[in-house]
């Protein structure tokens, strides 16, 4: 994907947590201007650019709910959080589940039967809402509060 005259995104910008993850995030959710946002990958080069989405209320919600349903049921290990000795956004690696194992297998049930619905979340998100711009990964994990 061309990223053409979309603009670059260089501040007020941070990572929460990642949907997906190979080498580093390549979807997930971020805040912008202090409103939640999706990303997703558009260019894996050596500093992966993303494409940044604004989402309506019903997204929010709907992406929000998920995010705390797969919270409960793994844990915190696709959140991040400011490192003040690496300066830059890292991920939560100290949850442990709230919820027993067996009750995965119902949770996994009832997303995929959601996912089948919407397709991937960056389709949820694409459908119906303009980029308004694009981030590099450094500066998307290098930005945090203090």
């Amino acid at each position: 994907m061309m990223l053409g005259k979309t603009k670059q995104i260089k501040e007020n910008i941070e990572i929460l947590w990642h949907s997906g993850y190979y080498d580093g995030p390549v979807s997930g959710a971020c805040q912008y201007n202090g409103k939640l946002h999706w990303f997703d990958l558009k260019l894996d080069t050596h500093d992966r650019t993303f494409l940044v989405w604004p989402l309506t209320e019903e997204q929010e919600k709907i992406i929000r709910y998920w995010h705390e349903e797969f919270k409960f049921h793994s844990g915190l290990n696709h959140e991040y959080e400011y490192d003040p000795v690496l300066k830059k956004r890292t991920i939560t690696r100290t949850s442990e589940p709230v919820q027993l194992e067996y009750v995965m297998d119902f949770f996994y049930e009832e997303y995929e039967k959601f996912t089948e619905t919407i397709g991937s979340w960056t389709e949820f998100v694409e459908k119906n809402n303009t980029p308004v711009g694009y981030v590099l990964e450094s500066c998307l994990l290098n930005v945090g509060r203090v």
